[in-house]
């Protein structure tokens, strides 16, 4: 079983979980992606961040990746796995489709 911090960065809870669970891998919250091009601040934070993975073990993942500079400056800093609508678009797999349109014909009763 592998174990990932979701949102790491988005306050001190999540910070807390990544020093105590010793995650594989670190979610890095959208907060530390958006604009980090041109956030100098975010830039040190992330790079910290990626050196906290690297003595640890621990892989990143950035999270909201929206555009060619974000992904660009977080590879930079050694970022090597993300996630956000400029890598993909969210999708459903083939064999998990019949599930998904069983649930929406299914009607939920009031307790």
């Amino acid at each position: 079983m592998r174990l990932t911090v979701n949102d790491a960065g988005s306050d001190a809870a999540s910070m807390r979980h990544v020093r105590s669970l010793r995650p594989d891998f670190i979610k890095l919250d959208r907060s530390l992606i958006a604009g980090i091009e041109r956030e100098c601040r975010l830039q040190d934070l992330v790079a910290d961040m990626v050196e906290f993975g690297r003595l640890t073990g621990a892989g990143l993942i950035a999270v909201g990746i929206e555009t060619e500079a974000e992904l660009a400056t977080a590879t930079r800093l050694g970022v090597k796995a993300g996630q956000g609508y400029h890598l993909g678009r969210p999708t459903i797999h083939p064999r998990d489709w019949s599930k998904w349109t069983a649930r929406a014909t299914q009607t939920v009763s009031p307790l």
